[in-house]
């Protein structure tokens, strides 16, 4: 997960499962409501709080535990908060039998609140002896590859992954996801060793992990040409910087000539930076990301041809922005799903069947986030007159969709966010008077909490 209020009630539950005592003690607690609130209340509630009661025997000579929270940096909603409020934690509560390991990639304001904790136990990869983390990399590749493990080409590797693990670990997934014959696999291995890239411009710290990407994109784009080569980045794009994690389907919904199959074929294409999960699609690590992004790393040269694979965000976004509106325009209704307008939607019994059954995910992902894909993206006359159309037919069946997805407290910052972008431009006046009415006089309808 993502977001930050998901994990102390995924690690109550896995604990719950290892740990018999803690499970007791945290049904009798019956403190479940917490997984509503926000971070701080959950470590209370769920781990703080049982796990002291169920070691209460001092000394503690149970099984020694071990948490593992990884990439805080990619929390979308705050690695830096939550690490504050479970070091906050762990000073004033007795987590005797439990350690705690975190892992982010480098950033001032973590470190600084690391090094304020005491005892100072952090460790930085970049400052792990090379020869050292070469040799854990040989035995992970000469284990994973066994077939190949006596081949000087897997020295080669060890050698050209520079000590960085997620290198050895694309290849091997590359190398091992397909019925390759051992022929093949050393063939292909051979093959990447020795190509070379002319990129715009190498960073030291990047060049070795870019050397892999470009030979991924190489192998999955450098045949394509037209508008095949364009829908499938298009589809790549929207795998890595859609607003969330999503669907094959979503993403046949939002870009288009594109349907299920392709998305999965490009999806298979890059199983070796890509994996699907609960029906999204992730990627393995943000150095991938972070590369499509960079015109500097994933525009280069082979052979005097020049590829270009980088991801333009205000180009992009104006896509998602044209195929949210579309959507919207397309499925909003008055009352979609039916309801006795007597009732009010917390009185609906079965209301979260009814929105599964009425609110298609792709309405759903649209709702969300148009404005955000809005406000980043290039405005043209097409962009405008869709927001135009939204906003005089469909303004009150999107904020009804809100309430029924309980969305409803990002309405105001979503419009808010728009009007801000409209008055920047001085463009529709109209709807920029009308956005202003829903925010002032219709307040109460936007503000959080109401449904």
């Amino acid at each position: 997960t993502q977001t930050k209020t998901r994990i102390i009630p995924t690690i109550a539950y896995q604990l719950a499962r290892k740990c018999t005592s803690y499970a007791t003690a945290l049904h009798d607690d019956d403190a479940f409501d917490a997984v509503n609130h926000h971070v701080s209340a959950q470590i209370k509630a769920i781990l703080a709080r049982p796990w002291e009661k169920s070691t209460n025997a001092y000394p503690y000579d149970g099984p020694q535990y071990l948490l593992v929270v990884d990439a805080l940096d990619e929390l979308k909603d705050g690695g830096l908060e939550f690490l504050r409020e479970l070091l906050s934690a762990v000073s004033n509560s007795n987590f005797t039998g439990l350690k705690f390991l975190m892992t982010s990639r480098s950033h001032y304001e973590l470190i600084g609140l690391l090094n304020s904790f005491t005892p100072k136990l952090t460790v930085r990869l970049q400052e792990v002896p090379i020869d050292e983390a070469q040799e854990d990399i040989k035995t992970y590749l000469k284990t994973s590859l066994l077939e190949l493990s006596t081949y000087p080409a897997l020295e080669n590797l060890v050698e050209q992954s520079g000590g960085l693990f997620i290198y050895a670990a694309t290849i091997v997934r590359y190398l091992t996801s397909r019925r390759f014959a051992v022929s093949e696999k050393l063939e292909m291995l051979t093959e990447f060793l020795y190509k070379s890239y002319d990129a715009n411009s190498a960073k030291k710290a990047t060049e070795t992990v870019d050397q892999l990407y470009r030979w991924i994109m190489l192998d999955t784009f450098s045949e394509l040409t037209g508008e095949r080569l364009t829908r499938r980045l298009r589809i790549l794009y929207t795998f890595l910087f859609a607003a969330e994690p999503v669907s094959l389907s979503i993403v046949a919904a939002l870009i288009p000539g594109v349907d299920e199959d392709t998305a999965s074929g490009v999806l298979h294409d890059l199983h070796s930076v890509l994996y699907i999960a609960d029906g999204r699609v992730f990627w393995y690590h943000a150095s991938f990301p972070d590369f499509v992004s960079d015109q500097a790393r994933s525009n280069f040269k082979v052979d005097d041809i020049t590829y270009e694979f980088s991801y333009d965000p205000f180009a992009h976004n104006k896509l998602l922005t044209t195929a949210c509106l579309r959507i919207m325009a397309s499925e909003l209704k008055r009352n979609i799903c039916l309801l006795d307008e007597a009732e009010i939607n917390d009185e609906v019994s079965d209301l979260e069947a009814k929105v599964m059954d009425h609110i298609s995910a792709r309405l759903q992902y649209a709702s969300r986030f148009w404005a955000l894909h809005f406000v980043c993206s290039y405005l043209d006359e097409d962009v405008l007159e869709g927001l135009e159309s939204f906003c005089t037919r469909h303004l009150l069946h999107w904020v009804e969709v809100l309430s029924l997805l309980r969305e409803l407290m990002i309405a105001g910052e979503a419009l808010s966010s728009v009007q801000r972008v409209l008055n920047q431009l001085q463009c529709l006046p109209e709807i920029q008077n009308l956005l202003s009415d829903y925010l002032s006089e219709r307040h109460s309808i936007l503000a959080p909490g109401k449904s």
